[in-house]
C-alpha cells in the first residue's frame, strides 16, 4: 500500500475514533433528538403561519367556540406540535440521581431570571399548565416496600393538601389526600410501593392564596428508621414568582411548538378518548376535581357552584392560560351559588379549575392505575357549571 494511502487510512481511523469517542461522551437522546425538535418547532410555526390568516376568516362563525374549519386549517400544525410534546417531554423527564429532600418549585425557580431560563423551559414542558395556587414541593425517594410520611405536620383545618407519587419515569402509581386533620390513631401513614425510584409531589392549598410557613413533613422508610426527608416550612408569593408581564419573554417559538395542540384539543375533545385527553391536559393531577375547557376573545366566562357544592370544597381555584399554556389570570371562585362573571377575555385560551374537597375522614392512600382514563370532569360536573357568554 502507497505511504500516502495508508497516512490518508490512518486519519480517517483517527477521526472515527474522534467522533466515536464525542458522541460517547454526549448523550445520544440528545444528539439524535435535539435537531429532530428544532426542524418540528419550524414545521409547526410555519403551518400556524399558514392557517392563521384563514382561521380569522371562520371566527365570525364561532358559537362561540371554535368552528369546524378552523379545526381542519390548524389539524396539521396541532398533530405536529403533539409529537414535539411527546419527544420533548421524553427528552426532559429521563430519570436523573438526585438526593432526597423537599424542594419547592416555587423556590428554587425564579421564572425571570436570566441565567437559568433552561429551568422555565423543562417546567413548562413537564408541568404544562401549572399549578398557580398551592404551595408545591417534590423529593425524589428509593425505596425497598414503601415509605411514610406525618401527616400529623400538616395538622392545620386552614390547609387541604394532596401528594402524588410518580415513578422515575412519570407514571402515577399513588396519591394520598388530606385537609389538615389526621385519624387519631396515627400520625404516620404508609403508602406502600414495588421497589424503585420514586418522585413524590405535594401541593398544600391554604385558606390565603400566598402561603406562608406552610409545613413541608418528614418522610421515612419504616417505622423505626431515621426519615430520609426531613421535615421543614416552605413559603411562596405566587403574585411576586407569577408576575405575567415578565413572563412574555419565555414564550419562546420552542414552546409555543410544544403546546399548540392544547387548544383545538380541548375545543374538539368529544373526538378523542377520554384517557388521552385527560392524560395530555392535566398531566396527572392527584386532585379528582377538575374541570377544564376553552376560552374565546371578546367573550367571558360564567362559573355557579350548585349549593351543596359550596360546603363541599375547601377551595375552588381557577386559572386562565394563554394558547402557550403560560398562566395570564387566576382566582379564587368565591364559595357561594351566586354566578360569578369573570372579565372579558382578550385572547383565546383555556381554563382549568381545580376544586379541592374537605376530607374530613383524615388522610386516605389510593393506587392509581396508569391506563385508567381517571376522568374528572363528570364529578365535578354535577357540581358546577361553567358557560362563554360573547360580550361584544
Amino acid at each position: 500500500m502507497p505511504l500516502d494511502w495508508l497516512v490518508l487510512l490512518l486519519l480517517a481511523l483517527y477521526a472515527a475514533g474522534t467522533i466515536a469517542a464525542m458522541i460517547k461522551s454526549m448523550d445520544l437522546v440528545i444528539v439524535i433528538f435535539t435537531p429532530l425538535l428544532e426542524v418540528l418547532t419550524l414545521l409547526v410555526r410555519g403551518c400556524y403561519t399558514i392557517s392563521a390568516p384563514l382561521c380569522a376568516l371562520f371566527r365570525p362563525l364561532r358559537s362561540p367556540q371554535m368552528s369546524i374549519f378552523e379545526l381542519i386549517l390548524e389539524l396539521p400544525a396541532a398533530l405536529l406540535s403533539f409529537v414535539v410534546f411527546k419527544i420533548a417531554k421524553y427528552l426532559f423527564s429521563r430519570p436523573i440521581d438526585e438526593a432526597p429532600g423537599w424542594g419547592s418549585p416555587y423556590g428554587a425557580i425564579t421564572v425571570w431570571n436570566d441565567r437559568e431560563p433552561y429551568k422555565l423551559i423543562a417546567r413548562a414542558v413537564l408541568m404544562p399548565r401549572w399549578q398557580t395556587r398551592a404551595l408545591t414541593a417534590r423529593t425524589a425517594l428509593k425505596v425497598n416496600d414503601g415509605f411514610e410520611i406525618d401527616v400529623g405536620a400538616l395538622a392545620n383545618p386552614t390547609l387541604s393538601w394532596s401528594c402524588l407519587v410518580q415513578t422515575s419515569a412519570g407514571a402515577p402509581v399513588a396519591s394520598l389526600c388530606g385537609d389538615g386533620r389526621p385519624t387519631a390513631s396515627t400520625e404516620w401513614v404508609r403508602v406502600p410501593l414495588e421497589a424503585g425510584d420514586y418522585v413524590v409531589y405535594l401541593r398544600c392549598y391554604t385558606e390565603k392564596p400566598n402561603p406562608k410557613d406552610v409545613p413541608l413533613p418528614a418522610i421515612r422508610l419504616g417505622a423505626d428508621a431515621t426519615p430520609v426527608v426531613a421535615a421543614t416550612s416552605g413559603s411562596i408569593d405566587l403574585d411576586g414568582e407569577l408576575e405575567l408581564e415578565k413572563l412574555a419573554p419565555y414564550q419562546i417559538p420552542f414552546l409555543r411548538a410544544v403546546h399548540f395542540h392544547i387548544y383545538p384539543m380541548i375545543a374538539w375533545g368529544q373526538l378523542l378518548p377520554p384517557s388521552l385527553l385527560n392524560r395530555t391536559v392535566l398531566d396527572d393531577e392527584p386532585e379528582p376535581a377538575i374541570a377544564f375547557g376553552t376560552i374565546s376573545a371578546g367573550c367571558a366566562m360564567v362559573i355557579s357552584l350548585k349549593e351543596e357544592a359550596v360546603a363541599e370544597f375547601h377551595v375552588v381555584h381557577v386559572t386562565i392560560y394563554n394558547r402557550h399554556s403560560f398562566p395570564v389570570n387566576y382566582f379564587d371562585l368565591p364559595l357561594t351559588s351566586a354566578p360569578y362573571t369573570t372579565l372579558t377575555f382578550e385572547e383565546d385560551g383555556i381554563y382549568v379549575v381545580r376544586g379541592i374537597f374537605k376530607r374530613p375522614g383524615g388522610p386516605s392512600v389510593s393506587s392509581i392505575d396508569p391506563s385508567n382514563s381517571r376522568a374528572r370532569s363528570p364529578e365535578f360536573g354535577s357540581r358546577i357549571t361553567i358557560g362563554l357568554i360573547p360580550t361584544h
